[in-house]
């Protein structure tokens, strides 16, 4: 928390998420999808905002692109899944 004064270390869910889309583009996808847990979180927002700014700078189309909110667990990405395809 910046406003906070103890000391802590946390991911940087932008970043990582940048990063892992950059690499699937890097090797050769070209058709994405987006896997987020629930919008109601704030790790939702970065990581979707990471993947979609790598999609952009990458030149990956939003037609390409599949956002799917769903339940973080087994059953909820198989759900994202079926969504997806």
């Amino acid at each position: 928390l910046p406003e906070s004064r103890i000391p802590a270390i946390a991911p940087d869910n932008h970043r990582g998420a940048y990063l892992a889309t950059q690499h699937l583009i890097g090797k050769g996808h070209r058709r994405l999808a987006f896997f987020g847990g629930s919008s109601d979180l704030v790790v939702y927002h970065d990581r979707l905002g990471g993947f979609i700014e790598a999609c952009e700078a990458l030149g990956i189309p939003a037609a390409n692109r599949t956002i799917v909110e769903g339940e973080t667990s087994r059953r909820g990405g198989m759900a994202c899944l079926e969504t997806a395809l």
